[in-house]
């Protein structure tokens, strides 16, 4: 049997993928026909559930191994990193599950500078004694690899957690290997691949729940995606959806949109049968905001949507064109975003970089229920409870107040008699100036005030009362369950006292600690300007977490807050600040000014009990405040009830007033009002007399019954709290893979896949499989690219085709949405008629002149053109991708007139720049660089065909790269990938390929350019002298400078003078090996052909080189650099029956070398008649430029004979100056003696004749 047979046989045994994966030695996986045999193609429709989902399983292993075979061939760049530390882990089980905990580093000895591996779930990886750069280095003894699976990312403890087939670590003959891997001292690991979708594409072929949606898929039925006929749409819009309705009339769509949406919002009410409905999408025919639109709809009907994509990008663009619509609905700017949730993995939604989406990303809103409403130590139960037991009980929290002062001033003073009073001037003096200081500059309330700075007291602060009960809230809350007041006080004075004892306990380290986190802590009250207690980060002391739950939004926050982008920090700084702000003011109006220090006076006073109460009030309002604000942006409408918001607010409202009702009163009068009531409100039966006593007692009524009705749950698990949110929300984003982890939290309604023809059909299956799933809408358009395959032979069994496609083949009707709103007309005409059979309309918007834009001058930059760059070279990079470094240059020179003109005008423009191979991509990367990345008006992304789907841009410009002459183009044939790379343009589009390779590629390449040719929109880069010009300089380090030096090059074809070019010259410059010189060379002589002249240099060369004789009146010597020089003259030459001055350029010589060919150039124009001489010597000059004459032959005075002669003379003459070598001798041969013989009449002729200077009108 052969190896094909061999490896295919492993996966019988039904171990998984991942034991597959990992059995695979090297020779299996540089097998490329490992399963060739067993891979058979998916059909199109299915016998049984059971087929359909095995058609998948072989395409997909197949798939697998050749991603594989990828990873193992990019080992020389695949990131690394080193194991510091190995174990084994609790589930390790062999003989199979050999499963270890590790920690990594970077590697130490790595000298390829190559990307450090950050382990993520999912990744196959290399564990290996070596740094390997090829896959060779592998099997080389000594040396050892293991493969192995990432279990589980970087823990709370950096804990890496790792799966392989073969021990690492352990007995037997493998514990030789683990012998050699010590005395190694190293062992790697390198990142190969990631198969996380694999496996969940693989857990979905193999599972048996919820196959609804999946039976309906297996055959035929032209009537899958028609309305059911049980059901009335007419009764379902005037019924629950009527409203709904009613806010899509005010979206402006068009009625293909609107049939759409409303088709789909029908099928989701029918309990009757299941479907899947496709909606057509052509570029520009507004498909992410009819999807927005249907997700926006479904969310007001509270139907459980989940909505997927193939990529985070697609993912990120639907979720954000929703909340622009949602955010117009929402009270509060907040009251119901807890309904949407966006799921993902931060790095690569790059959610730092979309502000928009902060508040709807799990991982961000976890944290800051997690921190801010679900902590059992500062959560919502913590504040409500909190708050209830001071307004109940706030003269005994004033004791408690002053009992823990007065401790922990005994505390301090015992700790300055068994330090010494040396080391408690050290700690003493300098934290009480820093903590005064402090006060004064964030001008903050504290509890109590030091007349001595030179008083160790101040570390008393820490234990005050005002939030350190926040460690007895689990006592609170039972307490708050007990239906005796006076139990609950017991139990909270009894929480005091435990907490007193825990302090008693560690006296020295709590001081200690004390004084070095009052510094820290006393920082952060300058820094962010809030009112905070002092904070003691020891989790030892119980007195330290009560800390905790004060301070400012960043702090409740915790890492979410740290976590957010820089452009959102700046939002939240502006809005902390003002709040802050306006906080201070209240403080500074509630205490008055503070007082001042007394040198004299070392005792410490304690807040008054009004300033306490004040104090207190405050802080406790803020911190409910914060609680309330995250509860009504991340909690779902169905935790939180809108008349429970509503209450929330009415007791915020409620301690406000209370707040400044104690304005009223003195530190007396209040101690007295609040003495006869404390622990007593009006449910106890006594009617409160006083105002500031009504407003408490309907605080406390509030209160009592939100603790009552807001029963959140209390937790620190991140799981669990994911788990709540997704479980309770209406709409959720994802990607189509990681709708795998929505298993456990449904059921759902409906499900919406944007961009579903790029989505692999067995991908599909996870997230059809979804529980209690009936309804399916799958928008796409199969035109454009689909999935990406990398293994050819999964790609011949079209395991990339799409569900989407499946069905539009089999006949499954499409709602299409039939106007593009993008392109201009002359953009779209043609991917209309090739691709879409004129079956899309443009759209007002795109049809008005204003949409038309003339960003540089010239026909070639109108709205489409096809420009042809024949000089172009198609060359490979070192992975075999292709480049063309000659449209590249031409691209350069394109983005850069774009930028001018965007900087002059003042105008916003973006442009992309497009190409099918990424060596292209790269080259272009390279080139433009981040010239324009800091501009304001200017923007320019760069990206292959297949990473700009879904992209669009004000200009586009198209690379094509292939220029060869069998008019091979290659994967650019493909009609889906062209469809894409001419949709993306807005206003622009223009397209740089080689028109004959393009012509007989015999694809849609070919209709494309006759059709430009057609409508006269094809341009040739050489009528552009800038375009011309840009394409020099790849040419010369291509070595194709001979091209460039012909009359018929890009740089001369336009020019005004005619030249003519010896063999020598080129002969010359082909020797030059100084890159910089061709080009100083070439550019010159393109000046000359201009008409520029520098005669006064010329002359002064000449005389330096000593030319005499008949040379000197015609010779012309121009430096190129250092003692090169080019030598050149002006000559005529006869066309069209006209004499035409033209440009000769001799040779490029060392100045030692011009001497041997001047003189035999001398012999030459000693021939030259006078007349002749004139004609050569002759100048006319045109706004500073020198353009050549003609003049018309008499063909009155010269005889027939004469007529023949002189053409014969001319041939004879051309042709001896355009084979003359400059490199050999030159022999003279005697010309006939009719040559340039004196015509009369000449002077005539040139008095007549001196407007004729056609040569520029002939050749423009």
């Amino acid at each position: 049997m052969d190896s094909s047979d061999n490896g295919a046989k492993k996966n019988h045994n039904h171990s998984g993928l991942v034991d597959l994966v990992l059995s695979w030695t090297l020779q299996d996986i540089f097998n490329k026909n490992l399963y060739k045999n067993k891979v058979e193609e998916v059909p199109e429709t299915f016998p049984s559930i059971r087929h359909y989902l095995n058609s998948f399983i072989y395409p997909l292993i197949e798939e697998t191994h050749a991603d594989m075979l990828s990873g193992m061939m990019g080992l020389t760049r695949g990131p690394i990193c080193e194991i510091s530390n190995i174990w084994i882990h609790g589930d390790y089980k062999p003989p199979k599950n050999f499963v270890y905990e590790i920690e990594v580093r970077a590697a130490l000895d790595d000298h390829g500078g190559r990307e450090f591996y950050k382990p993520e779930g999912g990744d196959i990886v290399l564990l290996s004694s070596i740094i390997p750069m090829y896959a060779s280095d592998l099997s080389k003894p000594p040396r050892y690899y293991f493969p192995a699976m990432i279990v589980r990312g970087e823990d709370e403890e950096n804990h890496i957690k790792i799966r392989a087939l073969k021990p690492v670590m352990g007995e037997g003959d493998d514990g030789l290997v683990l012998e050699s891997l010590k005395k190694e001292r190293h062992l790697y690991v390198v990142f190969l691949i990631n198969i996380t979708t694999s496996m969940r594409i693989w857990n979905a072929l193999h599972g048996e729940s919820n196959m609804n949606l999946i039976k309906m898929l297996l055959q035929a039925d032209s009537k899958a995606g028609d309305s059911c006929d049980k059901c009335s749409l007419q009764e379902v819009f005037d019924g629950p959806a009527k409203r709904s309705l009613a806010k899509l009339n005010l979206l402006s769509m068009n009625a293909s949109q609107m049939d759409a949406v409303l088709s789909s919002i029908a099928a989701s009410y029918c309990h009757h049968r299941n479907s899947v409905k496709l909606i057509w999408g052509p570029p520009g025919t507004g498909k992410t905001k009819t999807v927005a639109a249907l997700v926006w709809t479904l969310l007001g009907l509270k139907r459980r949507t989940v909505t997927c994509a193939p990529t985070n990008i697609a993912v990120l663009e639907v979720a954000t064109r929703l909340l622009m619509l949602v955010r117009g609905d929402l009270r509060d700017d907040c009251y119901g975003l807890g309904d949407i949730v966006l799921s993902g993995n931060r790095e690569r939604m790059k959610i730092d970089d979309c502000d928009d989406l902060f508040d709807v990303f799990l991982e961000f809103r976890v944290e800051i229920l997690l921190e801010s409403c679900f902590h059992p130590l500062f959560g919502w139960r913590h504040c409500v409870n909190s708050l209830i037991w001071f307004l109940e009980y706030p003269k005994t929290e004033y004791d408690l107040y002053l009992q823990n002062s007065k401790k922990e001033k005994e505390h301090v003073e015992q700790e300055i008699k068994t330090k010494g009073k040396a080391e408690c001037v050290r700690l003493g003096i300098n934290e009480n100036k820093k903590a005064e200081k402090t006060d004064v500059d964030t001008k903050t309330n504290k509890h109590w005030r030091c007349k001595n700075k030179s008083e160790v007291h101040v570390e008393n602060e820490k234990s005050t009362g005002s939030e350190d009960h926040r460690c007895g809230s689990s006592t609170i809350r039972k307490a708050g369950k007990q239906s005796s007041k006076k139990r609950e006080k017991k139990e909270h004075v009894i929480s005091r006292k435990s907490e007193q004892e825990i302090k008693t306990k560690g006296k020295a380290e709590c001081v200690r600690l004390g004084i070095n986190e009052n510094k820290k802590a006393e920082k952060t009250d300058v820094d962010t300007k809030t009112n905070k207690h002092w904070r003691c980060k020891n989790k030892s002391e119980v007195h330290v977490e009560n800390e905790k739950s004060t301070g400012s939004e960043d702090h409740r926050c915790g890492r979410a807050g740290k976590r957010r982008s820089k452009k959102r920090e700046k939002k939240e700084h502006a809005k902390n600040s003002i709040e802050n702000k306006n906080m201070e003011t209240v403080e500074g109006r509630d205490h008055g000014e503070e007082v001042e220090a007394d040198e004299d006076d070392k005792e410490v006073c304690a807040l008054t009990f009004l300033e306490f109460t004040r104090t207190e009030l405050l802080k406790k309002e803020r911190n409910l405040n914060l609680c309330i604000r995250n509860m009504c942006k991340h909690l779902p409408t169905s935790c939180l009830s809108l008349a429970k918001v509503k209450t929330m607010h009415e007791a915020l409202a409620l301690l406000e007033a209370l707040r400044m009702a104690l304005h009223s009163y003195k530190n007396e009068e209040l101690e007295n009002e609040f003495i006869q009531n404390d622990g007593e409100s009006c449910e106890d039966g006594i009617a409160s007399t006083s105002l500031l006593n009504n407003i408490r007692d309907k605080c406390l009524r509030k209160l009592k019954f939100l603790r009552s009705e807001c029963d959140l749950p209390v937790t620190t698990d991140k799981r669990f709290a994911s788990k709540y949110c997704l479980s309770n929300a209406l709409l959720i984003f994802c990607t189509a893979s990681s709708t795998a982890k929505l298993h456990e939290t449904g059921p759902y309604d409906m499900l919406v896949v944007d961009e579903a023809a790029q989505l692999k059909e067995c991908e599909s299956a996870i997230a059809l499989r979804l529980p209690g799933l009936r309804h399916a809408i799958h928008i796409g358009d199969e035109c454009q690219l689909p999935a990406l395959i990398k293994s050819q032979i999964s790609a011949d069994a079209e395991l990339g085709r799409s569900l989407f496609q499946r069905l539009a083949s089999l006949g499954q009707p499409k709602h299409l949405l039939n106007i593009q709103y993008r392109m201009h007309p002359s953009i779209s005409l043609f991917p209309k008629k090739e691709f879409y059979d004129d079956q899309i309309f443009d759209a007002p918007n795109v049809m008005q002149e204003s949409y038309r834009k003339h960003l540089l001058k010239g026909k070639m930059f109108g709205p489409y053109s096809f420009i042809n760059v024949g000089y172009g070279r198609e060359q490979f990079d070192k992975y075999y991708s292709r480049k063309n470094m000659v449209e590249v240059a031409v691209v350069s020179n394109l983005v850069a007139s774009l930028y001018k003109v965007s900087l002059a005008s003042k105008e916003k423009v973006s442009v992309g720049v497009i190409s099918p191979y990424k060596a292209q991509v790269f080259a272009l990367e390279k080139e433009i660089g981040e010239k324009y990345d800091k501009n304001d008006y200017f923007s320019i992304r760069v990206r292959s065909v297949d990473g700009f789907q879904g992209g669009e841009d004000d200009v586009i410009i198209l690379s094509t790269v292939r220029s060869n002459g069998n008019g091979s183009v290659g994967f650019l044939s493909n009609r889906q990938r062209t469809n894409v790379a001419l949709t993306r343009a807005r206003h622009c589009l223009w397209i740089l390929g080689n028109e004959s390779t393009l012509v007989n590629s015999k694809s849609v390449w070919t209709n494309l350019v006759l059709d430009a040719k057609r409508r006269n929109c094809l341009f040739s880069v050489e009528d552009d002298d800038k375009l011309a010009e840009a394409m020099a300089e790849p040419m010369i380090k291509l070595g194709h400078i001979g091209e460039l030096i012909d009359s018929d090059s890009p740089l001369f074809r336009r020019a005004r003078w005619k030249i003519i070019i010896g063999d020598g010259l080129v002969a010359s410059v082909m020797k030059l090996k100084n890159l910089e010189t061709q080009k100083k060379l070439l550019f010159l002589m393109k000046k000359l052909a201009s008409g520029w002249r520098d005669s006064s240099k010329a002359r002064s060369s000449l005389k330096s080189i000593r030319i005499n004789g008949t040379c000197s009146q015609l010779v012309e010597l121009y430096n190129v650099v250092g003692q090169y020089y080019l030598l050149w003259t002006v000559d005529i030459v006869k066309e069209d029956k006209k004499y035409i001055q033209v440009l000769k350029f001799w040779d490029a010589l060392q100045s030692q070398e011009i001497p041997k060919l001047v003189q035999h150039l001398d012999f030459v124009f000693g021939n030259y008649t006078t007349n002749t001489m004139n004609r050569c010597k002759f100048k006319c000059v045109e706004r500073a430029l020198e353009v050549p004459m003609t003049w018309e032959i008499d063909t009155v005075d010269v005889s027939s004979s004469s007529a023949h002669n002189e053409e014969e003379d001319s041939q004879w003459l051309s042709s001896k100056l355009s084979s003359l070598s400059l490199r050999e001798g030159y022999h003279a041969v005697p010309p006939p003696p009719s040559l340039y013989k004196e015509n009369k009449g000449k002077s005539k002729h040139l008095r007549k004749n001196h407007h004729l200077l056609n040569w520029k009108e002939k050749n423009v």
